[in-house]
C-alpha cells in the first residue's frame, strides 16, 4: 500500500488492518519512500515499509564516498557544466508543477486565496503571490509529504514545514516574509487563534490536500525528472535515494539494521521491485565505478573519441548530447549480458534504444512525452545501434568490453554480499521476480519481460543435493567452487538465495527477534568487510559480507577468498561467544573462533576461504 496520495494515511491503515469486520490485523508493508533521515510514522497500524529505506542504505555500502568529490569532477568535466543535485531537483519540480500539475497548483492556490480572505492579517495577499509562494514552497520541499490530519501534527511535520519555507524564502524574497506567514498558518492549522470550527476545517483540509500535491511533485520531479538530469553514479539515483549522499559507512549500515529491529522488526527488506530504476545487480555494478575514478575517467575519454563520429546534429546541438552519452555508457556498463563476450544480440541493442528514449523523455530537455522530438530520439537511437552493431562498432567494443568485464566480476562480489546482508538483516526480506538470478534489468517496462522460471527450476533440481542436510564439506567446497567459476550462469546467486532462505525457515524467530550485535574489524583489510551476529538463547548466527572489493581483488581475475586476499584481517566477537562454535551454511567448513587474551576472533582468510561471503550459523 502507498501513502502517497492517501488523504489520510493513518486513518486508511487503522481501517484497513481492522477490515471493517473487526477480524484480526493483516500484514501490511507500506510503499512509503523515506528521504533521508524521515521515520516512518509511529502511529500507522503497519508491519514497516516495503523497503526501499533499507534498499538505499544497503547499497550506498558499496559506493566508495573517498571519491564523491574525484567522481563529480569527472561528470561535470566530462558534460561541460556545473551543477548541484539540490538545484537539479529544484528545477524539475518547477517544471513539473507548471505542467503536468499546473490545475493541481491553481486549485490549491484559489482555495488558499479563499481562505486568507477570512482573516484580516493575510486578506490583501493576491491570488498570484498566493499561488507564486505555493509554487516556491512546494519546490522547496525535502520529502515527499507530511501527515497533517484532524489529530494534529508532529514536531517532525512542523520541522518539515518551516525548513520548505525558509528555503523558497532565501530561493524568492521578493514575495516578503508575511506571504510565507500566512501558507505556514494554513498548513500547521491550529485552534490557537479561537477562529470558528468551520474555519479551521476548512484550514485542515487545505493542508491535507496540500500534502498530497507535494508527494505527487516530488514523485514527478524528483524520481521522474531529476533522476534523468543528473547522472554522475547512476546506482545512487534510485526510489528512495539521494544522489548528493555519496555512499554508507558500515556504522550508518548497523544503525539502520538496530532501529528496524526495534521500531519495525517485520518491515521489508528489498533490492529490486518493480519501480527500482535498474536490476540489483546492475546497479551493485555501477557503485563499482566509484571505486576506481581513474579507470573510469581514461575508459569514458577513450570510448567518446572512438564514437564521436557517431553523434548527429540536431537543431544545431549534437545528438546524444554529453549528459545522454555518460547516462548511456553507464546503462550499457549495468545492463550488459553475463554471458555476452563480445557484440550483444539484436535484442539486447533494441532493449538499449527503448531505455534512452524514455531517460530522455523523462529527462524532458530535448524531448518530452507530450512535445516528442522524433528527430533527436531517432538520432539518440542511431547512435545506440551504430556504436553496439554498426560497421565501426568493433573499435567500441574491443575497448569497452575488457573493462565492462572486471566491473562485472567486481560487481557480482557485490552481488553476492547484498544477498548474503539482504537474508540476514532485521526484517522480511522481498524477492522481485526473477531476480533469482542475475538481475541486469533496466527501468521499467524493461524489469517486467517474462522470466524464464523453467531454467531456474532446473537449476534448483541440480543443486538439491547440496541443500539437503547433511552434505559433505568436501562435496560443497567443490560445488561452490564451480559456480563461482562459473558466475555468469547466475547458480552461485540462486544457491545462496536458496540456502539463505532455508535457513531462516529452520530458524524464524532468530531472524525476526534475535538481538543484533555489530562486529569490528581489525586487520589491513578491515574496512572492506561488513559483519554482524544474530543471537537468540543458545542460537547465533554471523553474517560477513566484503564491500569496497576492487581493493581487494586488485586487477587479477581469480575470486578474492582465503589468505591472498585477506591475509591477517579478523573480525572480533563477543566475549560471551568464545565457546561457540560456527559452521559456514554455504561450504559447510567448520569455524572455531580463537580466544586470545580476551578477545574472541574468526580469521576472514579462514572463514571465507572457498566462497566470498558467508553466513555462519553456531552449533
Amino acid at each position: 500500500e502507498s501513502p502517497l496520495g492517501l488523504f489520510d494515511p493513518a486513518e486508511y491503515f487503522q481501517r484497513l488492518g481492522e477490515g471493517g469486520l473487526g477480524v484480526s490485523p493483516i500484514y501490511i508493508a507500506v510503499e512509503k519512500i523515506l528521504s533521508s533521515g524521515e521515520p516512518l510514522p509511529g502511529s500507522w497500524a503497519v508491519h514497516g515499509t516495503t523497503g526501499y529505506d533499507f534498499l538505499n542504505d544497503l547499497n550506498g555500502l558499496f559506493v566508495d564516498s573517498r571519491n564523491a568529490q574525484e567522481l563529480g569532477s569527472l561528470y561535470e568535466h566530462f558534460v561541460g557544466r556545473q551543477e548541484l543535485f539540490c538545484h537539479v531537483v529544484y528545477e524539475s519540480k518547477k517544471l513539473i508543477i507548471r505542467t503536468s500539475m499546473a490545475s493541481e497548483l491553481n486549485v490549491l492556490a484559489k482555495e488558499l486565496n479563499r481562505i486568507s480572505k477570512g482573516d484580516h492579517r493575510f486578506q490583501n495577499f493576491t491570488l498570484a503571490s498566493l499561488q507564486e509562494a505555493l509554487q516556491e514552497v512546494v519546490s522547496c520541499f525535502p520529502v515527499y509529504r507530511t501527515y497533517v490530519c484532524a489529530k494534529g501534527w508532529t514536531e517532525a511535520d512542523q520541522t518539515l514545514i518551516d525548513a520548505a519555507i525558509a528555503r523558497a524564502l532565501h530561493r524568492n524574497g521578493s514575495l516578503g516574509p508575511s506571504v510565507f506567514e500566512c501558507l505556514r498558518q494554513m498548513l500547521l492549522p491550529t485552534r490557537a487563534d479561537a477562529i470558528p470550527e468551520e474555519e479551521h476545517q476548512r484550514r485542515l483540509r487545505f493542508a491535507m490536500k496540500f500534502q498530497q500535491f507535494t508527494g505527487a511533485v516530488q514523485a514527478k520531479g524528483l524520481e521522474d525528472t531529476a533522476f534523468y538530469r543528473y547522472v554522475p553514479l547512476l546506482s545512487l539515483n534510485e526510489v528512495g535515494g539521494d544522489p548528493a549522499r555519496f555512499g554508507r559507512s558500515p556504522d550508518e549500515f548497523h544503525q539502520g539494521n538496530r532501529a528496524r529491529l526495534t521500531s519495525w522488526p517485520l518491515s521489508m527488506l528489498t533490492t529490486s521491485t518493480h519501480d527500482t530504476k535498474r536490476g540489483e545487480d546492475a546497479r551493485a555494478r555501477l557503485n563499482v565505478l566509484s571505486e576506481v575514478p581513474g579507470e573510469w575517467r581514461a575508459s569514458l575519454s577513450r570510448w567518446a573519441r572512438i564514437n564521436a563520429s557517431m553523434h548527429a546534429v540536431v537543431q544545431g546541438a549534437l545528438a546524444p548530447d554529453r549528459s545522454d552519452e555518460y547516462l548511456f555508457y553507464q546503462a550499457l556498463l549495468g545492463s550488459w549480458p553475463a554471458q555476452c563476450a563480445e557484440q550483444p544480440d539484436a535484442e539486447f541493442v533494441d532493449r538499449l534504444c527503448q531505455y534512452m528514449q524514455k531517460a530522455n523523455k523523462e529527462k524532458k530537455v530535448q524531448t518530452r512525452w507530450i512535445n516528442p522530438s522524433e528527430e533527436y530520439e531517432a538520432a539518440v537511437a542511431d547512435f545506440v545501434r551504430r556504436t553496439l552493431a554498426g560497421s565501426r562498432s568493433k573499435r567500441f567494443l574491443k575497448l569497452f568490453v575488457p573493462f565492462q568485464q572486471r566491473i562485472a566480476r567486481l560487481g557480482m562480489l557485490n552481488s553476492l554480499s547484498q544477498v548474503v546482508l539482504k537474508i540476514a538483516s532485521p526484517g522480511v526480506p522481498d524477492f522481485y521476480q526473477g531476480a533469482e538470478l542475475w538481475d541486469l534489468n533496466l527501468v521499467d517496462p524493461d524489469n517486467r519481460r517474462p522470466v524464464d522460471f523453467a531454467c531456474r527450476l532446473q537449476f534448483l533440481d541440480q543443486m538439491e543435493p547440496l541443500l539437503a542436510e547433511p552434505c559433505p564439506s568436501d562435496r560443497a567446497t567443490q560445488a561452490v567452487g564451480e559456480m563461482l567459476e562459473h558466475w555468469q550462469d547466475g547458480r552461485i546467486k540462486l544457491f545462496l538465495t536458496t540456502a539463505g532462505l532455508r535457513l531462516r525457515r529452520r530458524f524464524p524467530k532468530l531472524f525476526i527477534e534475535g538481538e543484533y550485535v555489530p562486529l569490528a574489524a581489525e586487520g589491513n583489510w578491515k574496512d572492506h568487510v561488513v559483519a554482524f551476529v544474530r543471537t537468540l538463547d543458545t542460537q547465533s548466527m554471523i553474517a560477513l559480507a566484503p564491500r569496497l572489493v576492487a581493493g581487494l581483488a586488485g586487477t587479477h581475475k581469480a575470486i578474492p577468498v582465503g589468505r591472498e586476499t585477506w591475509q591477517e584481517t579478523r573480525i572480533v566477537l563477543p566475549p560471551e561467544l568464545a565457546s561457540y562454535r560456527y559452521r559456514n551454511v554455504f561450504t559447510q567448513e567448520r569455524i572455531i573462533p580463537a580466544d586470545q587474551s580476551g578477545q574472541v576472533r574468526i580469521p576472514i582468510a579462514e572463514a571465507l576461504r572457498v566462497c566470498p561471503v558467508g553466513i555462519f550459523l553456531s552449533e
